[in-house]
Parts: structure tokens; C-alpha cells; sequence
């Protein structure tokens, strides 16, 4: 019999492959668990931006169309016909018949069933599974750092078995080589990313206004319960947001009494009345008392009313006497950059918010300043994320960022806008 001459697992060589794959997979797993360490510890905020509204989605249409297919599988005819019921004097049942009536027929026999087999069953359907998903990726969010944990250590398993199925192999060596660069890269670049990274928005760029603008200035908004719509009128349907005191926005565009801001990546508008504008160039314009009071609609009251109180309490005394709205942009670290915009009332209390220029997402301050020394505290969903501490200067603010445990810290240098 001729000496066997392929390459078989009880070589040295693959003795000493086993070893160092073994070797390199602790590392990788090292590696995996700072990974995973780095998913639980970087407060990241995962924003999925979630529209309850199904009849908004681009999705939807797609999703009826699958429902109207699916009803098929369980197929019920469905009609609005009119039954007629006899019984004779000498009949123990009810005889039934259709009736002959040609309102009968053309409504209940004929216009209903297409309505329900083309219209009602598809988008019944299609709801259902647009709320399954929206359901799931809801729940998919909160577990967002154990699923991504998961996913990290089914990859160093994975790592482990395919370089087990290679140790027969001629190119063994060169093969474990190639998987180490590509787990270890995928492994390192999941820590470094959550570990730069505050927010991730998904679903963002699927709303039914995919139109996008460069920023002009920012949007501050001096009213409470301001509703968006999704055009610049009255005439227009409400969004389902609202806006209130305080919160800041890009401002995409104007028209006429109307502004639009980019509302979570979504651009949306309100009536200037509710809001103080600030230019790139710093300029700043209020809206005039004179104004169509738009969207405000806080407690429902009518427009009549609405007017006389804000007549008698115009939108401008709302800014703070003493300083207004100061707008301020740099970089966290050197490396994130930000818009920040806050107000200070007389008694020193300041309130505003900021955002990441990439994320657009608006995260609520609010603190004090006293003697030139300012902190802020950021809250997302109601928890203390972190904080800004530094001195006010005459072109902006000089501090830090630092994390809510203080485990983290980045240098913040702003300047006015």
C-alpha cells in the first residue's frame, strides 16, 4: 500500500496548529469580552425612531399588497347580501332567501366584497405584521447591548470551529491568519465604535419626508405643547409630535409664517410664533405679535383665545431679559461635533439642550451658572447621561463633558454661533 501522502491531522504540524488556534482564541476572546465591556459601558443611546402610525410608513403598500395575498390562505368570502326569512303556518323551519332587491344585490353582493377582498383584508393584514415588527425592533432596542453581546460571542465560537475545520488543510496557517485579522478587526472596531459613538438613530431615513436641507441656524422653541405639522398651514395634518420650551432644532427652511426644523431626522414645521430663530451668521429674528398663531394648540383652546393670552404675554418676554439664547458649537474630545443652545433666567437657572451635528437628535440641559462658572446636566428618557462643567467665556464656553458616573471625560471648547 503506498504511504498516505495528504495531509492528515495526526501531523506535528497540526498538533501545533491546535495549540495556537487555541492560544489565539483566548486572545480573541479576551478581546470579545472588552468588546462586550465596551457595549455595557458606553451609555450609548439606541435610537430606532419607531412611527406607530403604519398608514405613514413607505412600507405599508408593500405590506397590503402581502396581505392581500396571504387572505387567499385562509380564504372567507365575505358580502353584505340581505337574507329574506319565510315560515309558513305549517313549516317548523325558517326558509331563507337572498333578496331580489337591486340595491341588495349591487351593494351587499357586489361594491362590498371588492371593498373587503381589495381594501380592508389587505390593509388588516398588513397592519398586523407591520405592528409584529415594529413590536419586535421596539423590544430588539431595549436589548440592544445583550443581543450585540451575543452576536460577539457567537463570532469567537464561530472563529474557533472554522479554524478547527481548517487544521487539514495544506494552506492551514495562512487560513488562520486571514480569520484572526478579520475576527480580531471586526471584535476591536465593535469597541472603538461604542466607545466613540453617544447615539445610533435607525430607521431614521425611512420617514415619508425624505427631503433633506443643509441647516440654516437653529430653532429655539418658546412655547409649550407646539404641535408639528407636516407642511407650513393650519391646513396641513398634525405629525403626532410636539415640541416644548427650551428644546433646540436645526432650522432647514422658511415660508412665510412658517418654519421647518429637522425633528429627529425628520423635517416637520410650526408656526415662528413658537420659537426664536438663530442664523449661522448669529443673527437672531422673533416672531412679530402680529402673527398667525399656526399650530398652537396646547390645550385645545380656539384661536380667539389663544391670541388674547399671548397678546397679553408675547413669546418674547419668554427669552430671558438678561442674556436670551446663546448658541454655541464645537467638538467633544476634538473629535464629535456639537450644537449647544441654552437660555439664562434672572434667578441663574439655565435650560437648553444640545445635539451631535451627525445625529441631529436633541438631548435636554439644564443647570446653573454662577460668577462665570456654568454646569449642565443632559438627561435622555429622564436619566441623568451626563454633564458640561466649565467657564462662560466671551466667545463661548471652556470646559469638559463628562459621564454621569464621571468615568469618562472629554475636553469641550464652544464658541458662539
Amino acid at each position: 500500500m503506498d504511504e498516505i501522502s495528504t495531509y492528515e491531522t495526526n501531523e506535528p504540524l497540526s498538533d501545533r496548529f491546535r495549540l495556537a488556534l487555541i492560544i489565539i482564541t483566548a486572545c480573541m476572546g479576551l478581546l470579545g469580552v472588552y468588546a462586550i465591556y465596551a457595549v455595557f459601558t458606553s451609555g450609548i443611546e439606541w435610537g430606532f425612531d419607531i412611527d406607530w402610525n403604519c398608514f405613514k410608513s413607505p412600507f405599508f403598500p408593500v405590506l397590503a399588497i402581502i396581505g392581500f395575498f396571504l387572505q387567499f390562505l385562509n380564504w372567507q368570502h365575505s358580502s353584505m347580501e340581505t337574507w329574506i326569512g319565510t315560515k309558513g303556518p305549517n313549516d317548523s323551519k325558517m326558509k331563507w332567501e337572498k333578496s331580489n332587491d337591486i340595491t341588495d344585490v349591487m351593494f351587499g353582493g357586489c361594491l362590498m366584497p371588492i371593498i373587503m377582498h381589495l381594501v380592508v383584508y389587505p390593509c388588516a393584514i398588513g397592519a398586523i405584521i407591520w405592528y409584529a415588527i415594529m413590536g419586535a425592533v421596539h423590544l430588539l432596542g431595549k436589548a440592544s447591548p445583550f443581543v450585540i453581546s451575543a452576536l460577539i460571542a457567537g463570532v469567537v465560537f464561530l472563529f474557533y470551529r472554522l479554524g478547527n475545520k481548517t487544521s487539514a488543510n495544506r494552506y492551514r496557517m495562512a487560513i488562520l491568519a486571514a480569520l484572526t485579522l478579520v475576527e480580531g478587526a471586526a471584535l476591536a472596531g465593535t469597541a472603538y465604535y461604542m466607545k466613540n459613538h453617544d447615539s445610533i438613530s435607525i430607521f431614521s431615513n425611512f420617514s415619508n419626508d425624505s427631503e433633506w436641507a443643509e441647516s440654516i441656524g437653529i430653532c429655539t422653541i418658546t412655547g409649550d405643547g407646539v404641535n408639528l405639522r407636516v407642511g407650513p398651514g393650519t391646513n396641513f395634518e398634525k405629525s403626532g409630535y410636539s415640541v416644548s420650551t427650551g428644546e433646540a432644532y436645526p432650522l432647514l427652511e422658511e415660508s412665510g409664517e412658517w418654519v421647518k426644523i429637522d425633528y429627529n431626522s425628520t423635517p416637520l414645521w410650526l408656526s415662528n410664533r413658537f420659537c426664536q430663530l438663530t442664523y449661522g451668521n448669529g443673527g437672531e429674528k422673533t416672531a412679530s405679535e402680529d402673527d398667525d398663531l399656526g399650530c398652537w394648540t396646547g390645550d385645545e383652546q380656539s384661536e380667539e383665545n389663544t391670541a388674547v393670552e399671548t397678546a397679553e404675554e408675547p413669546v418674547t418676554e419668554v427669552i430671558n431679559p438678561i442674556s436670551g439664547a446663546i448658541s454655541l458649537t464645537g467638538k467633544l474630545d476634538g473629535k464629535y461635533e456639537i450644537v449647544l443652545q441654552y437660555t439664562v433666567s434672572e434667578d441663574g437657572s439655565v435650560s437648553g439642550s444640545y445635539y451631535y451635528t451627525k445625529y441631529k437628535t436633541p438631548i435636554s440641559l439644564s443647570g446653573e451658572i454662577s460668577q462665570g462658572n456654568m454646569t449642565l446636566e443632559e438627561h435622555t428618557n429622564g436619566n441623568l447621561t451626563g454633564r458640561f462643567i466649565g467657564t462662560v467665556t466671551s466667545d463661548g464656553f471652556d470646559g469638559v463633558w463628562e459621564s454621569a458616573d464621571g468615568s469618562r471625560t472629554m475636553d469641550c471648547t464652544l464658541h458662539r454661533i
